[in-house]
């Protein structure tokens, strides 16, 4: 990947991210939902200046490869991530957030590596750590 050049620095950083469900549920498990939620994390990229290198929503996790400027704060991009689709989902889907405690569709926890090496295992583990409801 090429670096991204700005008036004051040049830069490459990649991030990857990936977090579960709350209690694992599979509210993603039909395309309409997933096609949504891919849009919905898609749009909060794209708000925050960075750059969506890949997306996957699976049924009950979602991960996310993003190239973001050395200013972006790592955990200030996953609040926004997750918070702001979170919010988009309750507007949207306030049926679906009912089913949980504290309305909350995503859980706590989330794993964050830096760099643009395969993490297919390592998300796919990460996910299975995870705990069911």
């Amino acid at each position: 990947m090429e670096l991204i050049k700005r008036r004051n620095c040049e830069y490459n950083i990649i991030y990857q991210i990936a977090w579960c469900t709350k209690d694992r549920q599979p509210i993603f498990s039909d395309f309409q939902a997933k096609t949504q939620i891919t849009k919905i994390l898609n749009d909060k990229v794209e708000e925050n200046g960075m750059e969506m290198l890949r997306v996957l929503v699976e049924d009950d996790y979602a991960y996310v490869c993003v190239a973001a400027d050395p200013k972006t704060v790592p955990v200030d991009m996953v609040k926004s991530l997750k918070g702001g689709s979170a919010r988009r989902m309750q507007m949207l889907h306030p049926e679906t957030c009912a089913l949980f405690k504290d309305r909350h569709i995503w859980d706590d926890r989330y794993m964050i590596v830096a760099g643009d090496q395969d993490i297919v295992s390592d998300v796919a583990a990460y996910v299975n750590r995870q705990k069911k409801g």
